[in-house]
């Protein structure tokens, strides 16, 4: 332990949860005669629509009858929707979206904004034809007299029709655009082999077992008429999730992707169609050294690892002997996938073992005390030239995800637990064929729920975009100068940053989602001819995706070393390319060797994955640290390590002067605010500094708090004032950092059931505003981390301390159970103004009181 710990908050005390934030709507709707000339239209559309689709079916002799889906995208918010849809009879609401980015025009938009996107929701109800018929009628009424009295019960559907924007039905356009299934199918035909192809068909999650089972045989016998195999179905009720893994003839793909409208993707029983196999990880990997690593002294000497595995990796089979993991890893493989695995293949889940365990091999850095745990979810894709590893489509991938995690906490029905000490689960893949627009994935909804089920953090990768950078007109980038380089390459990302998402599942509220730095301790060397450094300032790596998240959250959550990604261009021309190269730079990490054998090699490879390796190593040793301050202290209960973890991982976030930068290349066009969001989509909350939360400083003092809280409680901390902070005029920062892993309502576009937020005095007597990510952003997820400053002169009275509250409100479903939270305040002061040892010294004093009350 350091001469200077992190510290404790003494206890803290219950008090009232500060009011919410809220505003007056400043949106601006159309009359009630424009809405009618407006909605009339697509009123009758749909009515059209409805009774031809009703002849459809009809005629097809089903047996089912006949129902579509409507879509109703609403401005604003109403009050009571889906009580005032439930009650017409023939309506069932399925689900509703958060939509933050809707475009306004001349009917709606913001006052005094005009440009400003406008929030809204999309709800999604299931409709006979008698109930459309019912709001139809009600339409009518609405369309003669806005001001009518409406039935008892029905009042408020004349909200729901002054702020309805479009209202239609869902379409085979929505089941096969959403998921980018169509594109996947394109790229995978060009292989050629298997007549058939398999997929998932995602169906609308019904509230009665009767009707999902009803809805899902009609969905097999259209399947197997179009001479398809249905392989399995899977429900999970909690995540409200009801799929089929099925497979058609390519024929029948080929008329999809021809726009001929088979009966399959006109059913209305079915969401969205899914691609699988398809998740991956792309990281850029480089050859492996074929010499291997023959130096044995290139680290200390440790003794192996003891106890029960506390971190998890979700990833491909590593190579278990290679002598940077021997007997370092619990490899969990009850499928015994490892039979048809062989250890030339073992590229991804080596790497990833290697980074959790070692951290980067570039820096020598001991390994983890305790074991790590593994079970394998990808295997080689023999369908594929190299044999990459990819998620099986043998299974749907949620149901492999949820069977792999029960089986860590739960066991099976014929063993236990398999590693339910497990704090931390490592999951270092994306789907490129689904980048996060607007609904959240299956897989992030299982994640949100496993985490909070589990009480465990995930840490995910946020994917990469590993095309080439297109300019828009030709350009000799060569000869430019590197800052010319490095802007041309900011503005072009950002230009296009709508088609640079990140990927399922790093959308999920629970999970700590890591994008990656153009930063690693490679030593470069000789790069290849042409290969350029696009970048001289510390900024993302040109392939870690943008955010925001669900709700327009912070995401990624934080970036960190990912490996510096270099470029070229043959000729002028209007694009560049990535570089593969056969060496450094790169993260370094265990490989399979070239040759036979060999267990010692190491390769450079560069990606979000690593990023997400390194951080899950940083989670491991954090876990060393809180075990050591925690040890002793009667109240801590172990349930609050997620979620302590969670926080001291993005507490020394910030962004850096890359992000100075970017404020400067922002400004002129978009002003303060807009850069702030612009660089937090691609920052996050920032880059970790990793070391400075391992312990103190004389000038920095860094106190720990946690407790739990149900709806509309509040807890309050005191961190004490040091007196050589008072009317002094040297810098000094605050920096706050709240995490919880909250419950889930997956239906609700809140969807997030437990809102916590912090609220600090209005006026801080030592610090003015935050300095990075607004206070509003900061609040839209499950971590919210804030830095404040000042430099001005401050007095105030001996023993005075900063109040630091921590709120909790209800947001999309009742807080059935406490939710755990964990805090971490960091108060530092400039060089040689010395504050930890008084700030310990008033912290034991107040905890003696406490203790003495």
């Amino acid at each position: 332990m350091e001469d200077r710990p992190l510290l404790l908050f003494p206890r803290h005390l219950n008090i009232s949860k500060a009011p919410g934030f809220g505003g007056p709507d400043n949106t601006h709707y159309p009359s009630s005669s424009r809405q009618v000339e407006r909605l009339t239209p697509q009123f009758t559309l749909l009515e059209n629509v409805f009774n031809k689709r009703q002849v459809e079916i009809q005629s097809s002799n089903t047996g089912v009858t006949p129902e579509q889906v409507l879509v109703m995208e609403i401005i604003g918010s109403v009050a009571d929707f889906v009580n005032a849809v439930s009650k017409v009879e023939g309506f069932e609401w399925l689900c509703e979206f958060a939509s933050d980015e809707i475009e306004p025009d001349a009917d709606f938009f913001v006052a005094n904004s005009e440009s400003k996107p406008l929030a809204g929701r999309l709800f999604m109800i299931m409709s006979n034809t008698e109930a459309l018929s019912r709001m139809l009628s009600l339409w009518k009424k609405w369309e003669k007299d806005p001001k009518c009295a409406l039935p008892y019960g029905l009042a408020r559907f004349k909200e729901i029709f002054a702020k309805l924007k479009t209202i239609r039905k869902w379409d085979v356009k929505d089941r096969l655009l959403e998921t980018n299934v169509l594109q996947a199918w394109r790229e995978d035909l060009q292989y050629g082999g298997d007549e058939y192809r398999r997929f998932e068909i995602e169906l609308w999650y019904r509230e009665s077992v009767d009707d999902r089972q009803a809805h899902q045989e009609q969905v097999e016998r259209i399947v197997r008429e179009a001479g398809g195999v249905v392989h399995h179905s899977y429900t999970l009720e909690s995540i409200a999730y009801h799929g089929i893994l099925a497979e058609l003839p390519i024929k029948e793909i080929q008329k999809i992707i021809n726009n001929e409208h088979i009966e399959l993707v006109k059913c209305e029983s079915i969401f969205l169609f899914w691609p699988v196999g398809q998740a991956i990880n792309e990281d850029f990997t480089h050859d492996a050294d074929p010499q291997g690593s023959t130096n044995e002294n290139d680290r200390e000497i440790v003794p192996p690892p003891s106890g029960d595995p506390e971190i998890a990796i979700l990833d491909g089979l590593p190579l278990a002997n290679h002598k940077y993991l021997a007997n370092r890893l619990t490899i969990d493989d009850p499928d015994d996938w490892s039979a048809d695995y062989p250890a030339a293949n073992r590229q991804h889940g080596t790497a990833m073992a290697s980074l959790v365990v070692n951290g980067d091999l570039n820096l020598h850095l001991p390994p983890l005390r305790t074991p790590v745990y593994v079970t394998p979810i990808m295997k080689p894709n023999k369908n594929t030239s190299n044999n990459v590893e990819s998620i099986p489509d043998t299974h749907i991938f949620i149901d492999t995800i949820h069977r792999a995690v029960k089986r860590m906490f739960e066991g099976d029905k014929i063993e236990g637990p398999k590693a339910s000490n497990v704090k931390i689960i490592n999951l270092s893949i994306g789907d490129r064929y689904r980048p996060f627009l607007r609904s959240l994935s299956p897989l992030a909804r299982l994640l949100d729920w496993l985490s909070y089920k589990y009480n465990v953090l995930f840490l995910v990768s946020a994917g990469n975009h590993l095309d080439s950078i297109c300019f828009g007109e030709k350009v000799d980038f060569e000869k430019l100068e590197p800052h010319e380089r490095q802007d041309l390459i900011i503005k072009t990302l950002y230009g296009n940053l709508l088609h640079r998402r990140i990927f399922s599942p790093a959308e999920s509220i629970n999970a700590l989602t890591i994008g990656a730095v153009h930063l690693d301790h490679a030593e470069e060397g000789q790069l290849q001819k042409h290969a350029l450094n696009p970048f001289t300032k510390i900024l993302p790596s040109l392939i870690s995706p943008f955010g925001g998240g669900y709700r327009n959250a912070i995401k990624p959550d934080v970036i960190y070393n990912g490996g510096k990604q270099v470029v070229n261009q043959h000729a002028p021309s209007d694009k560049v390319f990535l570089v593969n190269t056969s060496g450094p730079p790169g993260i370094k990490v265990a490989a399979p060797g070239s040759i036979a054998g060999r267990l010692d090699a190491t390769k450079h490879c560069i990606g979000t994955s690593n990023a997400t390796g390194l951080l899950s190593h940083a989670g491991g040793k954090y876990l060393e640290i809180l075990k050591e301050i925690l040890i002793g202290n009667h109240e801590y209960d172990s349930a609050y390590t997620a979620v302590l973890i969670k926080a001291m991982l993005a507490h020394s976030a910030s962004w850096g002067d890359g992000a100075e930068h970017l404020k400067s290349v922002f400004q002129d066009e978009h002003g303060t605010k807009k850069s702030k969001e612009l660089i937090s989509k691609w920052f996050g909350y920032g880059i970790p500094a990793l070391d400075r939360v391992m312990n103190c400083t004389s000038e920095r003092a860094t106190l720990i708090g946690y407790g739990e809280l149900l709806d509309g409680r509040a807890h309050r901390f005191e961190l004490p004032l040091p007196s050589a902070l008072e009317s002094t005029k040297h810098l000094r920062r605050l920096i706050v950092t709240l995490a919880w892993i909250s419950p889930i309502s997956p239906k609700s576009y809140m969807y997030r059931n437990a809102k916590m937020w912090l609220k600090l005095p209005s006026n801080m007597p030592l610090f003015n505003s935050t300095n990075e990510v607004s206070v509003k952003a900061s609040e839209r997820g499950t971590l919210q981390h804030l830095i404040y400053e000042g430099d001005h002169a401050a007095t105030y009275s001996k023993g005075n301390t900063l109040s630091i509250d921590v709120n909790c409100v209800s947001e999309a479903g009742e807080i059935q159970q406490p939710v755990r939270y964990g805090l971490f305040v960091t108060l530092e002061a400039a060089e040689g103004v010395a504050i930890y040892d008084e700030i310990r010294a008033l912290i034991t004093t107040r905890v003696s009181i406490q203790q003495r009350a």
